[in-house]
């Protein structure tokens, strides 16, 4: 399972191709070693305290370039809240680490960059946030993000409506799902909104269909089912990105 998960995670950070680079991208990237760790956090075996603080940091990065981000946070560590209960949860540093991280950037902004308050953020206010053709409601329609739709919410009703299923697929499709709230809410219908939903929606997918895969084939299959099943994954996932001429 750990060669698997480690081959998951590198096709997935190739599949946004042409938006290689841009924010979403590495939100996308810095949130998959994060999931790994909540699902952990979960179900163990518990993760050193070195690793652990280093992937809070890097979570917090990732999700702090934008704020529409910290959707995707807030829907993974209220499910974990929910599965460990308050006591465990208010004593694991992942969550603090990363709050922690968000309160001096903020701090910061004022004396190191004083312009964001002053020019940056009139300035996207003023032109950015009204780019686009799609109001909150139509963006659904947008040639990127209307696939993303019933990928999704399948995704979502089968992590969490099939037994099962364990802890990874489940935080995949609820990161899934704050990744298309982030793109939901921007409401301009762009490629690389749309890049988080993407890559997680398709790690959450692979995850879920490898727990199921493990419950309905027979040990002694299952070493030959395996690189059959991969293949098949390998290429559904890079079946689904292709966009025109913005093919990965």
């Amino acid at each position: 399972r750990a060669e698997f998960r480690g081959k998951l995670w590198v096709e997935v950070m190739l599949l946004p191709g042409y938006d290689f680079g841009q924010r979403e991208y590495l939100m996308a990237i810095a949130a998959l070693p994060y999931v790994l760790l909540a699902a952990r956090r979960i179900e163990g075996p518990p993760a050193g305290l070195g690793l652990t603080l280093g992937v809070a940091m890097l979570a917090a990065v990732g999700f702090a370039l934008k704020p529409h981000f910290l959707a995707v946070p807030a829907l993974v560590e209220g499910y974990v809240l929910l599965r460990r209960g308050p006591s465990a949860a208010l004593r694991d540093p992942v969550p603090w680490t990363m709050a922690l991280l968000w309160v001096g950037y903020l701090a910061s902004l004022p004396l190191v960059f004083p312009d964001y308050f002053n020019t940056v953020i009139p300035l996207v206010w003023r032109y950015y946030t009204d780019l686009g053709v799609f109001t909150f409601w139509s963006v659904l329609t947008a040639p990127v993000v209307m696939p993303l739709v019933p990928v999704v919410a399948g995704l979502l009703a089968g992590a969490f409506l099939l037994r099962g299923t364990g802890a990874l697929a489940r935080v995949l499709a609820l990161a899934a799902f704050g990744g298309f709230v982030s793109a939901w809410v921007q409401h301009k219908g762009w490629s690389y909104h749309v890049v988080p939903a993407t890559v997680l929606s398709g790690a959450g997918i692979v995850a879920l269909g490898a727990r199921l895969a493990d419950r309905s084939i027979a040990p002694a299959r299952a070493l030959a089912a395996a690189p059959v099943l991969a293949l098949v994954a390998t290429f559904g996932l890079g079946t689904f990105t292709l966009r025109g001429e913005e093919t990965p």
